[in-house]
This record gives structure tokens, sequence and C-alpha cells, in this order.
């Protein structure tokens, strides 16, 4: 089964927490990707295991949009709970952000032309989340971690793109929060 596969590869990689026995190790280990979410010594990164990773990011986890707006509607609810203001509080203002003006994602033509779910997937995902950007900028000036971070570009989250799509791809881009228009 491939996600024993995929579980097992995993756990094998996060046995290594100390980096100088998985840089010993890393050659000889079986890999699907490799990617860690935080590195020790942030924003100091350790240049050996950047450049074993797939992709890097400045640690962007709730730098969205929405992320940012959760963060603030979560602190505006506590404060408004703690200071027992309930009934002067209008939950309105807590609006998400405005929609992307791009939000369209038309996997159709791609699927037409023959392309599998694995291209399919990276065209949705990369539609509303440029990785490719953020790990360029990451790798060219790793000491500007801090300062990429503070200037990080907005983006929205998968529920924020409409994506028309074969039915054999349902599923997948409703699990990752897409909003779905089927396609024909």
């Amino acid at each position: 089964c491939r996600l024993h596969y995929v579980l097992e590869r995993a756990r094998e990689l996060l046995d290594y927490t100390d980096y100088t026995a998985l840089y010993e190790r890393y050659d000889s280990l079986p890999k699907i990707s490799f990617d860690y979410a935080v590195v020790e010594h942030e924003p100091d990164i350790d240049l050996e295991l950047l450049n074993l990773l797939d992709f890097a990011t400045p640690h962007i986890a709730g730098y969205s949009a929405d992320g940012k707006a959760n963060g603030t509607a979560m602190s505006i609810q506590s404060l408004v709970k703690f200071f027992e203001l309930e009934k002067e509080f209008d939950p309105a203002v807590l609006r998400r952000p405005p929609l992307p003006q791009q939000r369209m994602v038309d996997l159709m033509p791609y699927f037409h032309a023959g392309a599998d779910k694995t291209e399919l997937l990276y065209r949705a995902v990369t539609a509303s989340y440029d990785i490719v950007s953020d790990d360029h900028r990451l790798r060219g000036t790793p000491a500007d971690f801090e300062k990429q971070r503070g200037a990080y570009p907005l983006r929205r989250e998968f529920d924020s793109y409409q994506v028309t799509a074969p039915e054999t791809l349902v599923g997948i881009l409703e699990r990752l929060r897409f909003e779905i228009i089927k396609g024909v």
C-alpha cells in the first residue's frame, strides 16, 4: 500500500532530529521528498541542511492573508470574552479578506491535453501558492530569513480559489479545501 510506504519513510526521517546523524545517513535513507518544517537555530539556517531540502521557505506558516485574519480574529474574540464585551461586539467586523483578483483555476485544458493527476494537482496548487518562488528567494539569500518573513508577499489559502476540474480530481481538491467547479 502506497500510504504505508509514505508513512514508513516519514517515520524513518522523523527519527533524525540530530542533524549530524542525519547527514551521515542521508544518502542511504529511502526518500520520497525531504523537507523539514522547522530547522534548528532559525533564522541562522544550516546551509548543508538547506541543500538537502527539495523546497525551503522562511517558515511562513500562518503568513497567508487568511492566517493573519484568523489569528487577529482569535485574539479579538479572546479579548472580547476576557473583558465581557460580547453584548457590545459585532462579529461582522471579523470578515474575511477580499478574494484574490485571479481566483479561477481551470484545469480542464490540461486534462484534455492528457495531463495526469500529479500534473493537475501541481497546477492547482501552484496557481494559488508559488512555493518555487519562496524557495528561490530563501536559497538566494538565506541570511535574509527574517527579512523575508517580515516582507512576505501576501497570498491566499486554497479555499479562496475556484478550480474547474475533472471528476477524478474533485475529492482530492475538496480535501485541500479548494472551491470546486466540476468540469465537463
